[in-house]
């Protein structure tokens, strides 16, 4: 799941409420942006 949270994640309604909610269940990691798109380099050719 994408979830973009231009005012950040603490103010995020929705992370809240998943939170609050046991995230389905799941288990999450966040990434920024920058982090994602280096990634593929890291990972090589």
């Amino acid at each position: 799941m994408f979830v973009r949270t231009p005012d950040g994640m603490g103010r995020s309604q929705l992370v809240v409420q998943l939170t609050r909610r046991g995230g389905a269940g799941a288990t999450a990691t966040a990434r920024n942006c920058a982090t994602v798109t280096r990634l593929p380099a890291l990972l090589g050719p």
